[in-house]
Parts: structure tokens; C-alpha cells; sequence
């Protein structure tokens, strides 16, 4: 280990009073953990479950797309409760549904 790394974590370890083992149990307790998934990976995966849900699809030309924003357009809103019905209409007002509008797989 450099220098660099063992000056972080005696910090990080006399900072949350805990030794050097408590110390490399914490990320894992957190979850945290690497993903060796690729970004295109986990794109397909996020793509394959919006179109089980009937949801448009991500293009892939683009980084975003609109239900990013759209979902903290409702927390801001206070609109944190759907209903099926609910959550179609409001998933057909901001265009994010794909083909007929019917949520067929929607578990909601």
C-alpha cells in the first residue's frame, strides 16, 4: 500500500475511531462495491427493463433523457404516490411511454 493510501485510512480510522479490520469491513457493510458491468451494460440492462414496462427507451444517442428529469420534477412536486392508473397518465404526459401507452408489464 503507498503512503498516499495508509495516510487515508489512519485518518479515516481515527476519525471514526475504529481499527485498521473495522476499517476495511466498512465499505462492505455500506454495499459499497465495484461493478465491473460496463456503462453500455448497464444501459442495455436499464433498456431491456424500461421496454418490459412499455417505457420508451433510452436513445442511444443521448448521455440523459427526459425521465431523468422528470422523476425529480415529481419529488420537487411532492407527487411520491402513484396508482396504476396514476402513473400511466402521468408516465403518457411526459411522453415516456412507448407504442400504444398501455403499461402491460407495469407492476405498479
Amino acid at each position: 500500500m503507498n503512503s498516499h493510501a495508509r495516510k487515508v485510512r489512519e485518518l479515516w480510522g481515527a476519525h471514526l475511531s475504529i481499527d485498521d479490520q473495522e476499517l476495511l469491513l466498512l465499505p462492505r457493510t455500506l454495499s459499497l462495491d465495484t461493478d465491473s458491468t460496463s456503462l453500455e451494460g448497464h444501459r442495455e440492462n436499464l433498456a431491456l427493463l424500461l421496454e418490459s414496462r412499455d417505457l420508451r427507451r433510452i436513445p442511444v444517442s443521448e448521455s440523459s433523457f427526459v425521465s431523468d428529469e422528470v422523476a425529480f420534477q415529481w419529488l420537487a412536486q411532492g407527487r411520491l404516490d402513484f396508482n396504476r392508473q396514476t402513473f400511466r397518465e402521468a408516465c403518457k404526459r411526459e411522453g415516456l411511454l412507448d407504442g400504444d401507452g398501455e403499461l402491460m408489464g407495469c407492476s405498479v
